[in-house]
């Protein structure tokens, strides 16, 4: 069975969950490899071998491992599941959910995989599958990123307006949407894909060097920066920003980095309120900018207006349209 602690301040042990004690048997393995939990349910991303039986219904893995996406409710009984099956070792990997409770998640697979009534092969080597489904797994949309090599999903992450990112390795080039990259002399190097909430590729970022790099966790806070942990050997650059590994106390293998990034396509855009009239004349400005601070609700560096005046405040004497463009902190 797969168990979840939960332990208060004094780190003592206040519940002890079995998932699938009475509804989730199985004659293989079962592995929990990511959790998520929001209006009572527990979501559950897990792999198996062999068999497992749910709620008297028999599931097989195709290959060495299965995925299945579990839900549960707060007394561990399983409300709702979704299999991918392949011929292979297939990976369950990340598992997140948006602010809509739709449920975004990763696999690993090779060959061919299969789920709901569709399946997709495998470029060469071992693919990445990335799916949205809604709160009752029905499928949204999925895309499936591979080349030649073997590709590796690290992490993902929605953030405020539920884009989302996933960070990954890659090895030889990759191409995701428009833009294809290469890693240094063949060794893993890092990506970073961001999509749409609706599944549309809206960029894709490398990090690398002639060593191995891994990016291992990627977070970002209530303003939309993104902040990435990893570890490098020898070298490694993002864009023109390189640095070296350490060789202090012959620290020479692996170092960490930590980077941060802002995604420029959530800037905030400036708000001068609801159409007004004056008689004579009246004010202008730019609603609620931040004095300090930066980000999505950061200050704004630079005022231009339509009438050629400059600043927060204009003040206006004649009836016609007026707008204002913002240059904020990232430009």
């Amino acid at each position: 069975d797969i168990f979840s602690l939960s332990l208060s301040e004094e780190l003592s042990v206040n519940d002890l969950l079995l998932f699938g004690e009475n509804n989730f048997q199985a004659k293989g393995n079962r592995y929990l490899k990511d959790i998520q939990y929001t209006d009572s349910t527990f979501y559950l991303l897990t792999e198996f071998t062999d068999s497992c039986d749910i709620d008297g219904n028999l599931r097989y893995s195709f290959g060495k491992t299965d995925v299945l996406l579990l839900k549960s409710d707060l007394e561990g009984t399983i409300t709702g599941s979704k299999q991918l099956a392949g011929f292979k070792e297939d990976e369950a990997e990340s598992l997140i959910i948006d602010n809509d409770t739709n449920i975004y998640f990763t696999t690993e697979f090779e060959s061919v995989i299969f789920f709901d009534q569709d399946s997709t092969q495998s470029a060469g080597g071992k693919d990445i599958l990335l799916m949205k489904t809604d709160k009752y797994f029905n499928t949204l949309w999925y895309t499936q990123i591979g080349s030649n090599t073997n590709e590796h999903a690290d992490n993902l992450l929605a953030n405020t307006v539920n884009a989302v990112y996933l960070s990954g390795v890659f090895q030889d080039s990759l191409q995701i949407g428009n833009k294809a990259i290469v890693s240094e002399n063949m060794t893993a190097d890092m990506f970073t894909a961001k999509y749409s909430p609706e599944g549309d590729n809206l960029g894709l970022k490398q990090a690398g060097g002639s060593g191995h790099e891994y990016g291992n966790k990627l977070i970002n806070d209530k303003d939309n920066y993104l902040y990435i942990i990893g570890n490098f050997s020898y070298d490694f650059a993002f864009e023109t920003d390189s640095i070296s590994s350490d060789s202090i106390f012959l620290a020479d293998n692996e170092d960490i980095f930590v980077a941060r990034f802002y995604d420029c396509d959530y800037a905030r855009y400036p708000e001068i309120g609801n159409d007004t009239s004056y008689c004579g004349y009246g004010t202008l400005e730019v609603l609620n900018p931040e004095s300090s601070g930066t980000g999505l609700f950061g200050s704004y560096r630079n005022y231009y207006w339509n009438n050629g005046q400059r600043g927060r405040q204009i003040t206006v004497y004649d009836s016609a349209y007026y707008y204002v463009t913002t240059i904020d902190v990232h430009n």
